[in-house]
């Protein structure tokens, strides 16, 4: 029996047991400390759709074993952050407003009556378009399972999105911001300039080790970027496959780098007795601890009111600054494209776009160009 008392603390256990018909291996699944047998039922029947991909019957197909279903095919081939993404908006926005729902019987007037709730809690109109994606996905893997005979998500058209203007820093005012930044702070120094000079992204920038700088060829190798999941952060691979690249570097930043870098040998001499200096992170703080996102963000903020003559931009705007440079030096934006790790082409030319819109009909007439 696969559903039985726990004779220890008597609460309910399942114990799931099968063969592979294809390799002949058992697989085992056991789940314990269930207060009711309903509970252990239910979760056994879940298990064995999700784990052992049995026909469960239909009424047991509800949101939350879609999405898990969904997610599980997810896992394949997405990264960590866009599947804790995925998470937030399914237990923020969807879980428990479809907890008790029959997939079978909704409709496309209950589906827009659900997007009306999201659009009244003050939700950005691209925000709602994400969480009505989702909500797609997950109503796609009731289909497939023959919960449903369609999806009524397909019906609803994505809610009108307004571009927002791209701000970005001239390098005068950079230069501005940069002369704000005290000798103390010199690891924030440090990573604006890199952000500013580079336009790597923040992850990418606080995921470099000292072995990713080539102090001879004066370039940065780009393999790797710091994501937070579940408010804890690792090492994954770059956002696109395009991330992965080598950006040259100019003398003044490598010089700064290297005076960074003795400093840093000095203030971990002892740790480093023991470790390779290469597979330090530049922004370790202390031994295997680096300086993390959110108090990144907090020295931002602190420093932009050092500096009130400036416009405001986010960290990420540094990205487009290094662009705005760029095109302003008159850069080809194939260098451009693969100096940020854009995928496409048209990503460069959407920037531009957006810096310098007067120049939008040839902006376009480039992106014509590159479809024909």
């Amino acid at each position: 029996m696969s559903v039985r008392k726990d004779r220890n603390t008597r609460l309910w256990l399942l114990d799931i047991s099968t063969i592979n018909p294809t390799s002949g291996k058992r697989k085992r699944i056991v789940r314990k400390n269930f207060s009711t047998k309903k509970e252990a039922v239910d979760e056994e029947q879940r298990l064995r759709v999700i784990f052992l991909n049995e026909r469960m019957p239909l009424e047991i197909y509800n949101i939350k074993l879609c999405f898990d279903l969904m997610l599980l095919e997810d896992k394949k081939d997405k990264k960590k952050s866009y599947l804790s993404t995925q998470e937030y908006n399914f237990n923020a926005h969807i879980a428990d407003y479809f907890r008790y729902a029959v997939l079978s019987k909704l409709d496309y007037s209950s589906i827009l009556i659900f997007r009306e709730k999201l659009i009244e809690k003050g939700l950005s109109n691209n925000t709602v378009n994400k969480i009505m994606i989702l909500l797609k996905k997950i109503l796609d893997i009731a289909l497939r399972c023959s919960v449903s005979k369609e999806n009524p998500c397909c019906f609803l058209k994505k809610l009108p999105t307004d571009i927002e203007k791209m701000k970005f820093w001239t390098l005068e005012e950079f230069l501005v911001f940069d002369r704000s930044i005290k000798r103390d702070e010199l690891i924030f120094k440090l990573f604006f300039r890199l952000a500013f000079y580079t336009g790597l992204r923040k992850g990418e920038i606080l995921a470099l080790q000292w072995k990713d700088i080539d102090f001879k060829k004066a370039t940065i190798d780009v393999n790797k970027t710091v994501v937070k999941v579940h408010g804890e952060e690792s090492l994954d691979l770059p956002k696109t496959k395009a991330g992965v690249r080598k950006v040259a570097i100019h003398k003044n930043l490598l010089t700064f780098l290297l005076g960074y870098q003795i400093l840093q040998q000095e203030k971990f001499a002892s740790y480093l007795k023991k470790n390779r200096l290469e597979n330090l992170r530049i922004f370790e703080i202390a031994p295997a601890t680096a300086l993390d996102s959110g108090k990144l963000r907090k020295k931002f903020v602190q420093l932009l009111k050092r500096t009130p003559e400036l416009t405001p931009i986010r960290i990420h705007d540094f990205r487009h600054s290094h662009a705005a440079m760029l095109i302003d030096l008159g850069v080809d934006p194939y260098v451009i494209k693969e100096r940020l790790g854009h995928a496409s082409i048209k990503t460069t030319y959407d920037i531009y776009g957006h810096l310098y819109p007067n120049k939008q009909k040839t902006v376009a007439g480039k992106i014509n160009q590159l479809r024909t």
